[in-house]
């Protein structure tokens, strides 16, 4: 085990939560509720939300906010434990709706906008949500499926004109005054789906407890004030956006800009240009894109000086140019999960260079080590799966008793599915992942989910889908189908199948059809050989 650390530390103890032992900050916020609280009294007349030509202070962002908890819990009896859908991207809606739930004790379910029909009405059925907040966009995916969401009683729709059985955003914002709930920290907060190893997601419950901790771990090693602007160009509902954004900078009194999704790199530079953006996250395909876009040397991002980084190791050509064109900016590189609430490690700076690759040192309250597969920690440099314990670890897969257990070993440790090494000096490596996943530019998505849709396909026999590596995206999603007798297929016909489906980002972006699967003795699938071209990869053995 290890748990090595550059920065200066807070008091630091242990605790039991969840019936897990666990460090924790010996002071730290009560919940969430009292983080927006104290920055909402401290600086009420402060820009805390900035969209397009629009402006909240803290007092309106508060006051929205309360207002839209009124009307909750008046018209639908939201109360503690409740479940709260957000299908709206990166809107003034979704930050008003986040901190009005959490006010009343009940849970945000985040939900993706690049998702289909099929995936978003399974996440709002399992989470039995009550009350749904979506755009006009968004909802024409649900609408025809609402008799399948018997518990959905609810639905506002922003920006549009409401059709029967819906109702307007305004409506939320005649509510009143909510009912004071007094909330432990260990109660939820906020249930975000990952994608599941057999194709179904899952719902990981995070609390307050959790993400008081995160925001402390990230104020530790960015050093943000309340001074500092965050350009959000990442999607909210991912925890990315959620915690290491929008939750951090109403923790520090600092100011949001929220930009539409999907994220293009000339309006992100011209937002960080005209609102002084002086703190950027984003996966290392963004970062490329910024540098290479032809704006890049025609924008003043001087008030740029921290640029976080994670979804995979930043890579060192990417650091070095940026250094070149854009010396003012300090980068961090961070390894976490939703799971994990975000950050687990971080690299710090000076390290970008020297250690390209690494996940980089655990944060104060984070213990790590590496197992192997039967749960016994291995030797420094040896590889084996990581494994992680603190605070910031989730409390629990949503009405999943069976999937918690797996991923915890005894003692409280979370079985991350990443293939690991931690080397002499506490640095950790994230060698592969021994989850069948893929990474495209910081998107998750498991085989399996690929899979199974395309098994649903009347002329394919037998599918297998791994990542591809991509000089872009990090990895693509690649699927080798073998043709049933008789069909005709082709990589049109399959992408529009898949992504009729499923979201954009998991539509093979390579398709290749075989006679047959490479497999071993005991009849499983190859995969390791279907990442290799196809001509290499047809002869028997």
């Amino acid at each position: 085990m290890t748990q090595v650390t550059e920065l200066p530390v807070p008091p630091i103890t242990r605790e039991s939560h969840y019936g897990r032992e666990t460090l924790v900050y010996r002071e730290r916020p009560a919940n969430v509720n009292a983080v927006v609280a104290r920055s909402v009294e401290r600086s009420p007349d402060k820009v805390a939300l900035v969209f397009e030509d629009r402006r909240w202070t803290y007092r309106q962002l508060w006051e929205e906010a309360r207002s839209f908890a009124a009307a909750i819990h008046r018209d639908y009896g939201i109360g503690r434990g409740e479940r709260v859908a957000v299908l709206t991207g990166n809107t003034p809606e979704f930050a008003i709706a986040a901190v009005g739930i959490s006010l009343l004790g009940a849970m945000l379910v985040p939900l993706n906008t690049r998702l289909k029909t099929r995936e978003l009405t399974f996440m709002l059925e399992n989470s039995r949500s009550k009350v749904l907040v979506a755009t006009p966009e968004q909802w024409a995916k649900l609408s025809p499926t609402r008799k399948e969401l018997p518990e959905l009683e609810g639905v506002f729709v922003i920006d549009k004109a409401p059709e029967q059985g819906t109702r307007p955003w305004s409506d939320a914002m005649t509510g009143g005054t909510p009912p004071e709930v007094q909330v432990h920290e260990d109660e939820p907060l906020y249930l975000c789906y990952t994608s599941g190893t057999t194709g179904l997601p899952k719902g990981a419950v995070l609390t307050h407890f959790n993400l008081v901790h995160t925001l402390i771990n990230y104020e530790l090693v960015k050093g943000l004030t309340s001074d500092d602007v965050t350009l959000l160009g990442v999607p909210i509902f991912h925890i990315t956006g959620l915690a290491a954004q929008f939750a951090q900078l109403l923790y520090q009194g600092g100011t949001i800009v929220l930009q539409r999704m999907p994220f293009r790199a000339g309006p992100a530079l011209e937002l960080i240009e005209q609102a002084g953006v002086t703190h950027f996250f984003g996966v290392p395909t963004i970062y490329i894109m910024l540098m290479y876009h032809p704006e890049f040397d025609r924008r003043d991002i001087s008030t740029l000086r921290l640029a976080a980084s994670g979804g995979a190791p930043l890579p060192p050509d990417v650091a070095r140019a940026w250094n070149r064109r854009a010396p003012q900016v300090k980068f961090l590189n961070f390894y976490g999960l939703t799971e994990t609430t975000s950050p687990a490690t971080w690299l710090p700076d000076r390290y970008k260079l020297e250690r390209p690759g690494s996940a980089g040192l655990p944060l104060p309250v984070a213990e790590l080590k590496v197992v192997d597969d039967l749960g016994r920690e291995v030797a420094a440099d040896e590889v084996g799966e990581l494994a992680i314990r603190g605070p910031m670890v989730f409390k629990e897969y949503w009405n999943n008793a069976e999937a918690t257990a797996r991923a915890f070993l005894p003692g409280g440790w979370f079985l991350t599915g990443d293939m690991a090494r931690i080397d002499p000096d506490g640095f950790v490596h994230i060698m592969d992942r021994k989850k069948d996943m893929i990474s495209r530019a910081g998107e998750k998505i498991y085989c399996a989910e690929v899979e199974n849709v395309l098994y649903g396909h009347p002329g394919i026999l037998e599918a297998a889908v791994v990542g591809q590596p991509d000089d872009f995206y990090g990895e693509v999603v690649k699927a080798v189908v073998v043709p049933r007798a008789g069909a005709t297929l082709d990589e049109t016909v399959i992408r529009t199948f898949v992504a009729e489906r499923l979201a954009d980002y998991k539509v093979p972006a390579v398709v290749e059809i075989r006679d047959e699967l490479p497999r071993n003795p005991s009849g499983k699938v190859m995969k390791h050989r279907l990442r290799q071209p196809a001509e290499t990869t047809s002869e028997a053995g």
